[in-house]
């Protein structure tokens, strides 16, 4: 009888852990419907910094790809994802970037969508912000907001997608990690 309450507790507790694990979500369970996305640089934005923070999460996943547009409409960049890099002063001191992604889009009318939602355009936005006073702290940012682009959320371990400021833009194992688990090997 003390034999069943052990595996009976063990498969609770195992239960209980998977479940508080599987709560704490790395990546989000809406975004694009693939990782292969093309990205344009918008107004006040820096193709190096775009190109070099794209490049990050390119190789990584046969399933995932940042390739640069520059195909424009009456509306602007046709690409998956725009960026504008150093381009507003952030709505609250301490902000670094923001991705806003949009579950339609039409170039004159865009509705937002949330992290459950399927996107089919994004806007990563880096803010004019003194403490990103150097090209690779910047770059950090920029790859951190495309990151969010691919679905990936915060963390507090170290690496690319923890808030703050960062003075690596390379991938550490949870960014590498989590975009696998979102769009695989």
């Amino acid at each position: 009888m003390n034999k069943w309450k052990v595996v009976f507790c063990g498969s609770l507790l195992s239960s209980v852990l998977m479940l508080s694990v599987s709560v704490k979500a790395a990546t989000f369970s809406g975004g694009f419907t693939t990782g292969h996305l093309t990205y344009g640089v918008g107004s006040g934005g820096s193709s190096s910094i775009a190109s070099t923070a794209s490049k990050q999460w390119n190789g990584v996943s046969s399933k995932v790809s940042l390739t640069y547009s520059s195909a424009t409409n009456q509306y602007g960049s046709t690409a998956n994802i725009v960026t504008y890099f150093n381009s507003d002063p952030p709505p609250m001191t301490g902000d670094f970037g923001v991705m806003y992604p949009y579950k339609s889009w039409t170039g004159t009318s865009a509705s937002p969508a949330s992290v459950d939602d399927i996107w089919v355009k994004a806007s990563a936005f880096q803010y004019t912000n003194s403490q990103l006073n150097d090209t690779t702290k910047r770059t950090a940012t920029a790859t951190h907001e495309l990151g969010h682009a691919l679905s990936i959320a915060h963390t507090s371990e170290d690496a690319v997608m923890k808030q703050g400021v960062k003075t690596s833009y390379a991938l550490k194992t949870y960014d590498i990690t989590n975009l696998k688990a979102k769009w695989g090997n």
